[in-house]
C-alpha cells in the first residue's frame, strides 16, 4: 500500500544530500528552507485523529431517482439532492465546528472542480459521502462522488493545515489514488488509517497515490 508517511523519508534524504553538497551557503539554505517546509507538511498529516465524522445523505427520494448530497461548487451550500433524502451525521458536532467543516469544503471548492475537469472532463456529479479526520492541527477531508453523466465513481482526498490559533497554513495537499487492484473484489482509493495516522491507498497493484500541492 502507498503511504503518504513515506515521503517523509524520501525528503530527509535528500535534505542530507543537499547539505553535502559544495553550492553556494545562500542557495543551500533557501533549499534547505524549502525541504523543511515540506518535511513539516508531510508528517502533521501523521498525527493522531481525535475527531471523525462521516456526512450523507440516506433513505430513498420520493420520485424514486438516487439518494445523493449535491455540493454547489460556488454557492458553497451542501444539501441532499431531493425530499425524503435526509442528512446523516455520524457524530453529533457544535455549530462552531459545522461552520468550519462547511468552510473547509468551500475553500477546496475549486481545487476540486478543477480535479474533476483534468481527471474526468466532466463537473456534473453528486457526493455519496464526506469524511473528515481532524487532528491537532490537521483536517483529512475524504470525497466520495459519482458522476452524473457516467454513472462512474471516484473518490479524492484533501489535507489542510492550521496553525495553534486555528488559521489556515501552508499548502492544501490533493492526495488521488488511481489505478486498478491486484485483486478484482478491492477498489482503489484513499484511506486514512486512525491508528496510525497515515494516508494511502487501499490494495496492491497498479493502484498509484498521486500528490499534488494546490497552494
Amino acid at each position: 500500500m502507498k503511504k503518504l508517511a513515506f515521503l517523509t523519508s524520501a525528503v530527509l534524504m535528500m535534505l542530507f544530500i543537499i547539505s553535502c553538497d559544495d553550492k553556494p551557503i545562500i542557495d543551500e539554505l533557501r533549499s534547505t528552507e524549502n525541504l523543511e517546509k515540506s518535511i513539516e507538511t508531510e508528517m502533521v498529516v501523521e498525527s493522531r485523529s481525535n475527531t471523525g465524522i462521516t456526512v450523507r445523505c440516506i433513505n430513498g427520494c420520493d420520485d424514486g431517482s438516487e439518494c445523493g448530497m449535491i455540493w454547489d461548487l460556488k454557492g458553497g451550500t451542501v444539501e441532499c439532492s431531493c425530499t425524503g433524502c435526509t442528512m446523516e451525521l455520524s457524530n453529533s458536532i457544535a455549530t462552531n465546528d459545522e461552520e468550519r467543516i462547511v468552510g473547509d469544503l468551500n475553500s477546496i471548492g475549486d481545487y476540486f472542480e478543477e480535479y474533476l475537469t483534468l481527471t474526468y472532463k466532466s463537473t456534473d456529479f453528486v457526493l455519496t459521502s464526506v469524511e473528515i479526520n481532524r487532528f491537532e492541527q490537521t483536517e483529512a477531508i475524504l470525497l466520495d462522488f459519482k458522476l452524473v453523466d457516467t454513472d462512474e465513481i471516484g473518490s479524492v482526498m484533501y489535507v489542510l493545515n492550521y496553525d495553534n490559533n486555528g488559521n489556515r497554513v501552508g499548502p492544501t495537499i490533493e492526495v488521488d489514488c488511481s489505478g486498478g487492484c491486484g485483486n478484482d473484489t478491492e477498489t482503489c482509493r484513499e484511506r486514512y488509517i486512525t491508528s496510525t495516522g497515515d494516508v494511502e491507498c487501499t490494495c496492491e497493484g497498479d493502484c498509484k497515490m498521486t500528490i499534488t500541492y494546490k497552494d
